[in-house]
């Protein structure tokens, strides 16, 4: 972009790329791209989380969602995310973890705003 249309990626450029590397699978691809970007903000995380649970990586779940709350420790829609994620895998355990994690932070999650379901799933 840069040297053939001097044009400078901004993080709506680099979310995009992410996104679409994502939906292909390429998480390994995603997460050194992001980790080469200046300035990672949480739409960037949640984008990369969003894969995560499209490809049921959960090691990359736990890791990107930790960082997202490094940005944000408040966004209770990082917490449902990961919820559901664990929730639609049937593992009832990380799940709750991460309840227990968003009641102890007092993270409340804002009603009508939703990281929509997988599987069927409901929200906490």
């Amino acid at each position: 972009m840069k040297s053939e249309y001097n044009i400078f990626p901004l993080e709506q450029h680099l979310n995009s790329v992410l996104d679409a590397l994502c939906h292909a699978g390429r998480l390994e691809e995603t997460e050194k791209l992001a980790e080469l970007f200046p300035s990672q903000s949480i739409v960037t995380w949640k984008t990369i989380l969003g894969g995560c649970r499209i490809h049921c990586d959960l090691e990359r779940l736990e890791r990107f969602a930790k960082r997202a709350l490094e940005l944000d420790p408040n966004d209770g829609s990082i917490y449902v995310l990961v919820c559901n994620t664990y929730n639609s895998l049937r593992k009832r355990d990380d799940a709750e973890r991460w309840k227990v994690k968003m009641k102890t932070n007092n993270v409340k999650r804002i009603s009508g705003i939703t990281t929509g379901t997988f599987n069927g799933d409901s929200h906490i």
